[in-house]
Order: C-alpha cells, then sequence, then structure tokens
C-alpha cells in the first residue's frame, strides 16, 4: 500500500511538472490550433490524475468518456458540465451575444462554441471538486446510478459514433446514468454549491459562483466590444 501511494505521488508529482511546462509554452502559441493542442495534452493529463482524488473503491474512473459516459464519474462529470453549460447560455442570451461563435472552440453547425468557451475555466474549480467531493463525502452511492444502451439511431441516449476511434463504428456501447434519485441529490447540492461564496478579484468582493459566472460572461463581452483589453478567467486561489 505504502509503495502505491509513493507511485501515485510520483505520478501527480510528474503530471503538475508537465502542466507547469505546457503552461510556458503557451504564450509562445501562434495559431489557435496550437493552443488546442496544447489544451488536449494538458486534459489527458489532469483527468489521468483525477482518479487519485477519488476514494471510493466502488467509484471507476480511467479517464473523460462522454457520450455514453463510461463509468459513474464521468455520468457525473458530464451531468455538472450541463447543468454549467445552460446557466451560462443563459447569461450570454441575456448579453445580446451568439452563443455559437467562440473564440477557442471550432465553429461547428450546431455548437455553441462560445458556451464551451466560457465553460473551461469552471470545470475544475465548480464541477470536478464538486464531483470529487460528492464520491468522497458519500452523497452519492453505488445505487445512484444505472446502465444504459446508448444507440447511434437513438435520439433519446444517442452514442457519439464520430468518437469512436475504429475503422467500423460501433452502434450500440453501454454507458452510466444517474438514477432519477442521484440526479435529485446532485442537482440539490450542485444548486447550494452555486451559492457558496468566493472572493472575486475584479470587483475585489466576495460573490456567489452563480454571479462569478454572470460577471464572467459580461467581462467577456467587454472583451469583445473592445472595452477591455485581457480576458481573466476565474481562478480560485
Amino acid at each position: 500500500r505504502i509503495k502505491r501511494k509513493h507511485k501515485e505521488i510520483k505520478q501527480l508529482n510528474d503530471c503538475v511538472e508537465t502542466l507547469k511546462s505546457i503552461l510556458e509554452k503557451l504564450p509562445q502559441a501562434t495559431h489557435t490550433n496550437e493552443i488546442r493542442g496544447y489544451e488536449g495534452a494538458a486534459s489527458r493529463l489532469y483527468f489521468g490524475a483525477l482518479k487519485y482524488a477519488i476514494q471510493p473503491q466502488w467509484a471507476q474512473f480511467n479517464g473523460r468518456s462522454m457520450n455514453p459516459p463510461l463509468d459513474n464519474v464521468n455520468a457525473v462529470l458530464s451531468f455538472t458540465y450541463t447543468l454549467v453549460n445552460h446557466l451560462i447560455e443563459s447569461y450570454i442570451i441575456s448579453e445580446g451575444m451568439d452563443t455559437y461563435v467562440g473564440y477557442l472552440h471550432t465553429v461547428e453547425y450546431g455548437r455553441k462554441s462560445l458556451v464551451f468557451d466560457l465553460l473551461e475555466e469552471f470545470r475544475s474549480t465548480l464541477c470536478d471538486t464538486f464531483t470529487v467531493a460528492a464520491f468522497n463525502l458519500g452523497i452519492l452511492q453505488p445505487d445512484d446510478f444505472r446502465t444504459i444502451d446508448f444507440s447511434s439511431n437513438d435520439d433519446e441516449y444517442p452514442l457519439d459514433v464520430q468518437s469512436e476511434n475504429v475503422e467500423e463504428p460501433i452502434s450500440t456501447r453501454k454507458g452510466i446514468l444517474l438514477t432519477k434519485d442521484g440526479l435529485k441529490k446532485v442537482i440539490e447540492k450542485f444548486e447550494a454549491k452555486l451559492e457558496e461564496q468566493y472572493y472575486y478579484m475584479p470587483l475585489q468582493k466576495q460573490l456567489t459562483y452563480r454571479k462569478i459566472i454572470a460577471e464572467q460572461v459580461k467581462h467577456c463581452k467587454r472583451i469583445l466590444n473592445d472595452e477591455e483589453n485581457e480576458y481573466r478567467p476565474f481562478v480560485v486561489k
């Protein structure tokens, strides 16, 4: 057990050092695709290390998966990302901006790229920390999850065949989702999380997560309107 812990600590330290190296390279990036490449590499490292934060042995997590989520941790991650996506989208619309025109995520038919762009700074600080706590504090239990057959021909549980890295993509795959009771637990606790207060540097005062998200959308609008020069993401210290 001690040897395993030492191995985990070494892997985490290596991950941190590699992430620092990626951050140092970012200012030299000359193209958006180069930035996306760094983001992809950092994301794989980050999610590879996140599994060490999950304590219950029954809570499986082998890296990020979606459409469908392949384990219970991914089920919660995907659901909380969706909750924040909807919140960000509502604020973007209220500010009169176009949800489909982003600056980091590529513009594709049906993709609300600006929503995904603004979600990035709240994934780890809000959604991921909530997910880890939901498992480690016993808020969620094994019976809060269900196995579903996802299919490329199913509108309710669609399978993203484009993400299958094979010559002939499969048409069905089993995924994990929260049960009705599990959804209730997550929604209740996540709503409470959104009302927690954190120090918001631009206004130099405490704000709830919900209000911070709204302020970041307004900040983004000012950047796009050339009213401010540099976008400052929200960071928890």
